[in-house]
């Protein structure tokens, strides 16, 4: 009886353990965003629309931005559709401008209906005015036939850009774009790091990295820009985020499948061998 006894305390306690690493597993620690919004509006206008966190104001959006309900999700059953062309199809504001030496940024997107063709763009760009047409400002998303075929690119200024290898967008498909901009002494962001598609747990080795003098000390605007899209031709953007770390904007990892196994055969061993020892 008293082996049957410390035998079930050992199984208790290792039941509890592995039932905390468990939780934490499928309840990560939440990251302390700038700011963030998954589109989780009702079908229409973007403008005007003011969820998510971090903002301080509503969206502003032309007609070119929209709120849609997706033929192939992203990460939710809403997501922004940009179509046509508009250097500013959409912007907001952050609550606070920040200048820190690092900023994260990430979001998802998909080319939902029509074409990939050469220079089509649509592009997530960081400002601290919202005139002009943002087109020499830090920005990353989609800039077609890239270096050969490759889609998503990455700058802090100018017209040209760093594109990632592999990054051949074609229709449907749903990819994640993480991105890095920082400064590196000069007091200006002038470095902006691109992962295409990355590992969940940690950051890596950038798949594109550009660096120019960007002429920002501090970022107040983020907007959306759209170049040479035809008629028919849509991009989807959804879980959009801005951190100050990598941990803030990754996507989340799935629960641990081995523990999840590994919780039940040491349960089920659990049970055998008290019956055993009955």
């Amino acid at each position: 009886m008293f082996a049957l006894r410390n035998f079930s305390r050992t199984c208790y306690s290792a039941l509890l353990g592995l039932g905390i690493v468990l939780t934490a597993s499928l309840h990560p620690a939440t990251a302390a965003l700038l700011a963030q919004d998954d589109f989780n509006y009702g079908t229409g206008a973007l403008s005007g629309q003011n969820g998510g966190s971090g903002w301080a104001g509503s969206w502003i959006a032309s007609a070119n931005a929209s709120v849609v309900d997706p033929l192939v999700d992203l990460s939710g059953n809403r997501a922004l559709a940009i179509s046509g062309n508009n250097n500013s199809a959409a912007w907001r504001s952050l609550a606070t401008a920040y200048a820190g030496s690092e900023v994260f940024v990430s979001f998802e997107m998909q080319l939902a209906s029509g074409t990939l063709n050469n220079n089509d763009f649509v592009s997530l760009w960081f400002d601290n005015v919202t005139t002009g047409s943002h087109t020499n400002t830090p920005q990353l998303g989609i800039k077609a036939n890239g270096s050969g075929v490759n889609d998503v690119f990455v700058r802090t200024r100018g017209t040209a850009g760093s594109f990632a290898a592999g990054s051949n967008v074609t229709a449907g498909q749903t990819f994640t774009l993480v991105g890095r901009l920082s400064k590196s002494g000069s007091g200006n962001y002038d470095r902006f790091d691109l992962w295409f598609n990355p590992d969940a747990a940690t950051a890596g080795a950038a798949d594109a990295s550009f660096t120019g003098n960007s002429g920002l000390s501090s970022l107040q605007w983020l907007g959306l820009r759209s170049a040479n899209l035809d008629a028919g031709d849509t991009v989807l953007i959804d879980r959009l985020r801005i951190g100050t770390t990598w941990a803030d904007v990754s996507p989340v990892p799935e629960p641990a499948a081995p523990l999840l196994a590994g919780c039940g055969l040491l349960l089920f061993m659990c049970l055998r061998r008290t019956r055993w020892m009955r």
